[in-house]
């Protein structure tokens, strides 16, 4: 299919696109406490487990896991690994609609990353990703 015809929706992103609008929502003010100053991993490092790793604006250490499945036993095993993670604060993006906080592990949706990504500004991004 051509890509120039591929609708801008977030399920027409590859799993690395959906990491850097994740990033990309981390960088930003929408992203509210959890809003990093600056990352200390670049994707693909050595950390298995983690898809960013950063320090908060607050000065917290933050470790982000990325996955684009919704199935629940591969989410569980995620946050398994990612809360042996040494980090202040631990967030999950997962397509799951079963968001929920536990085990000190912020779960944010997807979804709600791409959504306010669209909405404030960020459509020129997320077009171009789509079409790459």
């Amino acid at each position: 299919q051509n890509l120039k015809n591929l609708p801008i929706e977030l399920n027409n992103l590859s799993e690395k696109s959906v990491e850097l609008i994740c990033l990309e929502w981390l960088r930003s003010p929408l992203s509210k406490e959890f809003q990093i100053k600056y990352q200390l991993l670049l994707y693909g490092g050595n950390y298995p487990n983690i898809d960013i790793l950063g320090i908060s604006i607050n000065n917290k250490r933050i470790a982000a896991q990325v996955t684009t499945t919704d199935n629940q036993s591969t989410i569980r095993t995620k946050k398994k690994k990612l809360n042996n993670v040494k980090s202040d604060i631990k967030i999950i993006f997962s397509d799951s609609e079963n968001i929920g906080n536990d085990n000190n592990i912020s779960e944010i949706s997807l979804n709600q990353v791409w959504n306010d990504l669209m909405k404030n500004g960020y459509e020129e991004l997320l077009e171009s990703l789509v079409r790459e």
